[in-house]
């Protein structure tokens, strides 16, 4: 059975529990059981599957000794005593059916969690931008870093970071003009641009010197302040020199 599908079935069985409980409770009776029930639904879905067992486990018992503890003090005739036992059924039954729904719920958003996570370390191109994502851009820049220490290449970092304090509306806004302009500005398919968060840009320029780089840097900002002639206070820019080792750069992008 789909997890859908056993979701909408708890619900319904839930909603049949909780019915059944206000048929059957009464007054002082029904408002208590009510408050439980809705601390519970709260308390199953923080707790951890092992503690919210436990808690359902303590209620059913509370419930159970609580009833009979009235029951002996009161002297109930067999026609209260049925009664009791009715309402403790019905009040088991919401309870047990809530705490598999929430767990149920609980796993379900989970899982969409994990899936989500996992797509966006699958994806290579940012929405709305034609730029690598982080995972992508690191991956790949792995193997061309290999390839240019084994050919002896040098190579640079050019980091982009849009710098405008409190303009944070701004600042999404012209991203994607960054963006562009940063593609246009390298070699395609053989530089790479990506994202490193909302507001930093990186690019990786192979196989090129210092005044390589640095004719970069310049023809991105002719193309940044030609699509959207934004003050140089606005961003800034800084060229680093690839280091020797792997890990040193990895310290750099991020």
């Amino acid at each position: 059975m789909k997890r859908e599908r056993l979701i909408v079935w708890l619900f319904i069985l839930t909603v049949g529990a909780a019915v059944a409980l206000v048929a059957s409770a009464k007054g002082e009776e029904l408002l208590t059981f009510s408050a439980i029930v809705v601390l519970s639904a709260v308390c199953f879905a923080y707790l951890k599957p092992l503690q919210s067992f436990a808690l359902l486990v303590v209620e059913m018992l509370g419930t159970g000794f609580w009833l009979a503890f009235q029951g002996y003090m009161n002297e109930w005739d067999s026609s209260e005593q049925a009664h009791a036992i009715l309402t403790n059924l019905a009040f088991m039954a919401c309870v047990i059916c809530l705490w598999l729904t929430v767990s149920q719920l609980v796993k379900y958003g989970q899982a969409y969690s994990e899936m989500n996570e996992e797509l966006q370390e699958l994806r290579k191109y940012e929405k709305d931008a034609s730029v690598l994502t982080i995972n992508e851009f690191m991956y790949r820049m792995e193997s061309i870093f290999v390839a240019m220490r084994r050919r002896k290449e040098q190579g640079y970092l050019l980091k982009i970071k849009i710098n405008a304090a409190g303009k944070e509306f701004a600042k999404k806004s012209v991203f994607h003009a960054f963006a562009t302009a940063a593609l246009k500005s390298v070699r395609e398919q053989y530089d790479l641009v990506g994202k490193v968060s909302d507001y930093e840009l990186v690019v990786l320029l192979q196989n090129t010197n210092r005044d390589g780089a640095s004719i970069v840097e310049e023809r991105f900002k002719a193309y940044l302040h030609q699509e959207v002639n934004v003050p140089e206070s606005f961003y800034e820019t800084s060229l680093l020199e690839l280091p020797d080792n792997w890990s040193d750069t990895q310290a750099i992008v991020a």
